[in-house]
C-alpha cells in the first residue's frame, strides 16, 4: 500500500480511504440498521479473500452485548489489528449505515500489518488540530512508527499546542522525511518547538511551515537545521556509497584470493599425486632391485660353490694324476731293468 488518506470524522461523517484507486465516502444521508454492518463487512472480506477479524466483527455490532461502551453511532476499532484489504471492507459495510457518524482508528491504521508498506499519510483538508486527543494519538503513532515517510497535514487545523505534540512525536523518529504543515496555525510558539525538535531529530528533511505566522528568524532557523540534515544524509549517502564500494572491492579481492588459493591448492595436490606416483615407482624400483641383489647375492654363493667344488676336483685329478704319472715311472723302470738282464736259453 503505497497512499492512505483518513480524514476526521465531523458532524456529517465523511471519511476518505484510498488504495490506490478506490475511493470510500461516507456521508449521513442514507438509511440502514446497524446489525448490517457486520454482515457486509463479512461478506465484502470474503469476497477480497480475507478472513474477517473477530475483534473487529464484534465491534461492528450494536453495542447491546459486545462490550462496547461508546455512544451507538460510534465505532472504536483502537489498538485493532487492521490490514488494507480489511480497512476496504469495512469502508464498503459502514455505506450501508448512515447512523454511524464516528469511526475511531486510534492505533488501528498504523499497526503491525499496515505499518510493514504504509509510507506516505495524507490527511490535508481536514480537521485533525480541532481534538487534541487526535493530534496526540497521531503524535503517539509516529514516536513508533518506523516505517511513514511522508506525511501531509495541510490545511488541518493544527494550532501551537498541535504542533508542540506532533514536534515530541517525530523527535525520535527516524523514517519521516518530509512533513507538510502549511497553512495551519502554529505561529510563534509552534515554530520553536519544530526548531527544538530539529536539534535531536536529524532524519527529517523538510518541515514546510507556509502560511503558520511563523516569524521570519524562526524559518531561518529551521531552514538551517534542515539544510544540517541535508548535509548529513548527502554524507551519509556519500559514506555508504564508499563503504559498498568498498566493500565489493574487499569482495571482488577475496573472492580473486580464494580462487588462487584453489589453484595453488590444486597445483599442490596435482604436485603431490605426481610425487606420489614418483614415490611409488622409486619404491617398486628399490624392491625389484633388492631382489635382484638378493639374486645376484644367491647366484655369487652358488659360483662360490662351484668354484669351491672346482678346486676340489681340480686338487683330487691333480692327485690322481700324480699318482698314475708315479705308477707309470714305477712301471717304466721296472720294464727297463728287465729288459736290461741277459737271457738265458
Amino acid at each position: 500500500m503505497g497512499t492512505l488518506w483518513l480524514g476526521m470524522l465531523g458532524s456529517e461523517a465523511d471519511l476518505k480511504l484510498r488504495f490506490g484507486k478506490s475511493v470510500r465516502k461516507i456521508t449521513g444521508a442514507g438509511h440502514g440498521e446497524r446489525g448490517m454492518i457486520a454482515s457486509e463487512f463479512k461478506r465484502r472480506c470474503e469476497a477480497m479473500g480475507v478472513t474477517p477479524p473477530p475483534d473487529v466483527c464484534s465491534k461492528l455490532q450494536p453495542n447491546e452485548g459486545n462490550g462496547s461502551s461508546g455512544p451507538p453511532e460510534e465505532i472504536n476499532l483502537s489498538g485493532t489489528s487492521i490490514n488494507p484489504k480489511v480497512i476496504s471492507s469495512l469502508m464498503t459495510a459502514l455505506e450501508t449505515d448512515s447512523t454511524i457518524s464516528t469511526l475511531i482508528l486510534a492505533d488501528a491504521f498504523l499497526g503491525d500489518d499496515v505499518n510493514n508498506t504504509l509510507r506516505t499519510l495524507l490527511l490535508e483538508w481536514n480537521c485533525v488540530g480541532i481534538w487534541e486527543v487526535g493530534v496526540r494519538a497521531l503524535a503517539d503513532a509516529l514516536a513508533a512508527n518506523r516505517r511513514l515517510e511522508t506525511l501531509d497535514l495541510r490545511n488541518c487545523k493544527v494550532g501551537p499546542r498541535g504542533c508542540q505534540t506532533l514536534a515530541v512525536g517525530i523527535k525520535h523518529n527516524t523514517s519521516l522525511r518530509h512533513l507538510d504543515l502549511r497553512w495551519n496555525n502554529a505561529g510563534l510558539i509552534g515554530g520553536r518547538a519544530f526548531v527544538d525538535v530539529l536539534q535531536w531529530n536529524m532524519s527529517i528533511l523538510e518541515v514546510l511551515l507556509t502560511g503558520n505566522e511563523v516569524p521570519e528568524e524562526v524559518m531561518r532557523s529551521v531552514t538551517v537545521l534542515l539544510q544540517r540534515n541535508k548535509d548529513k544524509q548527502a554524507v551519509s549517502a556519500l559514506t555508504a556509497s564508499h563503504s559498498e564500494q568498498l566493500s565489493s572491492t574487499l569482495q571482488t579481492l577475496a573472492k580473486h584470493h580464494q580462487d588462487a588459493v584453489e589453484k595453488l591448492q590444486h597445483k599442490l595436490h596435482s604436485s603431490d599425486s605426481k610425487h606420489q606416483s614418483v614415490a611409488e615407482r622409486l619404491a617398486v624400483a628399490s624392491r625389484d632391485l633388492s631382489a635382484a641383489q638378493a639374486a645376484s647375492k644367491a647366484a655369487e654363493d652358488r659360483a662360490n660353490a662351484i668354484e669351491r667344488d672346482f678346486s676340489v676336483f681340480k686338487a683330487e685329478g691333480n692327485a690322481r694324476i700324480s699318482d698314475l704319472q708315479k705308477d707309470l715311472k714305477s712301471e717304466r723302470e721296472v720294464g727297463w731293468t728287465t729288459s736290461s738282464e741277459p737271457r738265458t736259453y
